[in-house]
């Protein structure tokens, strides 16, 4: 069976969210009272307890006296503000790994203090969360507590710079947080790639005839803009892979999110602008619309979608009155501001003369994503707005 088989069925797995306290010493070790004693007892080793991720909670334990003796390591969750035991376990004198099936919440683990070696403790907070699987197309993330029928969920649809080929790059961690704090299913577009520029820099295997890195953008003529002359199919492309997707899973299509980084953005955009019934909210991380004039004066990619969406789209386009457009913009980072932050501002006015609801949140770091922060203040008013939940 596939993984995205899997997760239609409803396989959901676990993950671990890392220790966030200390190693503390639980208690002395038996002592016959004498100050010989207590000094020894001063001097013992203490073990060690390290909670690593992966699909279930793994606890692993370091012995202060390896391969002598044994130690009982108890497992214990925070429930109603009590510490009630939920597993109790014998190691035996050697580097201990124990991987367990647990529910989110609030644990503490203890090592209990032999007579020659000193105890531990490690309070840690564990989330469960959703899981990963693959098609052709696409990467998707189906958010804790993922059901294939009963519901339908909104959906983020995501571009950005190759991350989806390899294990989830930090763009779509960053969307899986989200996913599960909003209850999203995402999917992260296998088929769109940035335009390479660097010809040192090995692009990734064409997967269709149309992926062609330089093909992203528009070249028509615009002589007669809206005839659409010289559209890459890459879109169309893009859009049937969506629909085939949308048909597989159980996804509210009135709540598509298309949202992108830097080129992923861009791409959001003419995605928008060519089926403008496409999506109900964008989400554009440092991004711009292609063909955007620099501040030169010179354009940018080659294109003119900026020009298309003036003389070709009107609000009729879009009718739908709860569209939202979301600019995730930085003025200012080590660097100065992002080089598209004059772009995105031209491109925030031309949603509004559409009659989006826009957004524009300002952050410090260039080009680059917004802090998580940020995108919950997105998605925290996506599903506050009547038409999203």
């Amino acid at each position: 069976m596939s993984l995205l088989a899997c997760a239609l069925a409803g396989s959901v797995t676990t993950s671990a969210a890392p220790a966030s306290a200390d190693v503390s010493v639980m208690g002395a070790p038996a002592t016959n009272g004498s100050a010989g004693a207590v000094m020894r007892a001063a001097a013992a080793k203490r073990v060690k307890i390290k909670v690593v991720g992966g699909t279930d909670l793994t606890i692993s334990v370091t012995p202060a006296r390896p391969r002598k003796g044994s130690y009982l390591l108890v497992l214990e969750q925070r429930v109603s503000g009590k510490w009630r035991k939920v597993g109790r376990y014998r190691t035996i004198g050697k580097r201990e790994r124990r991987t367990l099936d647990v529910r989110s919440g609030k644990y503490r683990v203890r090592v209990k203090a032999t007579a020659k070696s000193r105890g531990a403790t490690k309070t840690f907070s564990y989330a469960e969360t959703g899981s990963y699987a693959r098609d052709y197309d696409w990467v998707y993330y189906f958010p804790a507590g993922y059901q294939p029928t009963g519901r339908s969920y909104p959906v983020i649809v995501a571009f950005s710079p190759g991350e989806a080929d390899s294990p989830p790059g930090p763009y779509d961690t960053q969307l899986k947080g989200l996913a599960d704090r909003f209850g999203f299913i995402v999917m992260s577009s296998r088929y769109y790639r940035n335009q390479a520029t660097d010809p040192t820099i090995e692009a990734p295997p064409i997967r269709y005839p149309d992926q062609d890195q330089y093909a992203m953008n528009w070249g028509g003529d615009f002589s007669e803009p809206c005839r659409r002359q010289g559209v890459s199919s890459n879109y169309a492309t893009a859009r049937s892979q969506m629909i085939n997707a949308f048909q597989k899973l159980p996804i509210d299509q009135s709540r598509v999110v298309l949202m992108g980084i830097s080129g992923g953005a861009s791409y959001s955009h003419a995605l928008n602008i060519e089926y403008p019934g496409l999506a109900a909210a964008v989400v554009i991380n440092t991004g711009m619309i292609w063909g955007t004039a620099l501040p030169t004066g010179e354009l940018s990619n080659g294109p003119t979608w900026n020009e298309y969406l003036d003389a070709c789209r009107t609000s009729a386009d879009y009718p739908q009155p709860t569209k939202q457009a979301w600019f995730l913009e930085s003025a200012a980072g080590p660097g100065g501001p992002d080089f598209r932050y004059d772009e995105m501002r031209a491109d925030a006015n031309r949603y509004r003369a559409l009659g989006w609801d826009v957004h524009e949140l300002d952050f410090y770091g260039g080009h680059t994503m917004a802090p998580t922060s940020m995108y919950d203040s997105v998605f925290a008013e996506l599903t506050r707005t009547l038409g999203w939940r």
